[in-house]
C-alpha cells in the first residue's frame, strides 16, 4: 500500500511538473494567433486610412491618382484600382456650355429640356475607363505587378488626363433622366458578362444604332420599370448613355437621343 501511495504521489508530482509547461506552450500559440490577427487588423486600417488620404487630396483639373491597394481584404479581386480626381459642378447649364466648349469635352447638350423636365445639374471630369475595358484592365494589371515587385502595399500612379467625361442630370417631380457622354471603351478580352434573360432591344436613329434596355433585360439588381439607351457614336467614337425610370416613355427616351444625335 506504502508503495502504492508513493506511485499515486509521484504520478500526482510529474502531472503536476509537466501540466505548467504544456499550458505555457498552448498559451503561447494562442497569444500568438491573437497578436497576428491584430497585427493584420491594424495593418489594414492603416492601409484603409493611406487610401482615404490619398482619395481626399486635392487634384488640379485633369489629374488623376490611380492607387492599387495589394491588399486582399481591402482589394479582394486584386485587380481594382481606386482613383482620386477632380471634378466640376454646374447648377447654371449656361455656364457648363460655356466651361463644355472651352475644354472641348465629349458633346452633350439638348436643345431644350423634355416636357416637364428641368435642369438639375452637370458636371465635367477627367476621364476614368470603365472597369470592364482594355484600358482598364491593362492599368490595373501593370500597378499590381508594380507593387509586388516593389514590394509596396500601396502604388499609386499620377496621370495628366486630357480626355474628359460629361454628365447630365433632369428632374421632374421625384423622377430623374441622367445622361453622359465620354469616351468610348474596348472591352477587355479578359471580362465578361452574363448573358441576360431577354435580349435588349436594337434601335436604328440617323444611322446612328442604339442599344434600348429595360424590363428582364436589365442587369441585376436592377428596377424593371428602368431604361437605359446606349450608343457609341460612329462620328465621334464618344459613348453615350441615357438613364430613366418609369416618368419618362420609350418614344420621349428616343427623342432625347435624337436632340444628341442631330445637335452636333
Amino acid at each position: 500500500m506504502k508503495f502504492k501511495n508513493i506511485a499515486v504521489v509521484l504520478t500526482c508530482l510529474m502531472f503536476l511538473a509537466l501540466g505548467p509547461y504544456g499550458t505555457a506552450g498552448s498559451a503561447a500559440e494562442q497569444q500568438t494567433a491573437v497578436s497576428t490577427s491584430a497585427d493584420i487588423q491594424q495593418s489594414q486600417k492603416n492601409l484603409a486610412e493611406q487610401l482615404k488620404a490619398l482619395k481626399s487630396q486635392f487634384r488640379k483639373p485633369g489629374e488623376i491618382l490611380y492607387i492599387f491597394v495589394n491588399d486582399k481584404k481591402l482589394n479582394p479581386g486584386g485587380l481594382r484600382v481606386d482613383f482620386s480626381a477632380s471634378q466640376q459642378m454646374f447648377k447654371n447649364y449656361s455656364e457648363y456650355l460655356k466651361k463644355a466648349k472651352a475644354l472641348k469635352t465629349p458633346f452633350l447638350q439638348l436643345t431644350s429640356a423634355p416636357k416637364g423636365y428641368t435642369f438639375a445639374f452637370a458636371n465635367i471630369s477627367s476621364f476614368m475607363p470603365e472597369g470592364w475595358s482594355d484600358e482598364y484592365v491593362k492599368l490595373s494589371e501593370s500597378l499590381k505587378a508594380q507593387s509586388q515587385s516593389s514590394g509596396k502595399d500601396i502604388l499609386t500612379k499620377l496621370v495628366l488626363e486630357k480626355r474628359s467625361r460629361v454628365n447630365l442630370s433632369y428632374a421632374k417631380n421625384n423622377s430623374y433622366l441622367l445622361m453622359s457622354a465620354a469616351p468610348a471603351g474596348t472591352l477587355s478580352p479578359k471580362v465578361s458578362f452574363p448573358a441576360p434573360a431577354v435580349a435588349p432591344e436594337m434601335v436604328t436613329i440617323y444611322s446612328q444604332k442604339l442599344t434600348y434596355t429595360t424590363g428582364k433585360a436589365l442587369p441585376q439588381p436592377n428596377d424593371l420599370n428602368t431604361k437605359w439607351l446606349e450608343w457609341i457614336d460612329s462620328r465621334t467614337h464618344v459613348s453615350y448613355k441615357l438613364t430613366v425610370d418609369k416618368a419618362m416613355t420609350k418614344e420621349a427616351l428616343l427623342a432625347v437621343a435624337k436632340d444628341i444625335i442631330t445637335g452636333q
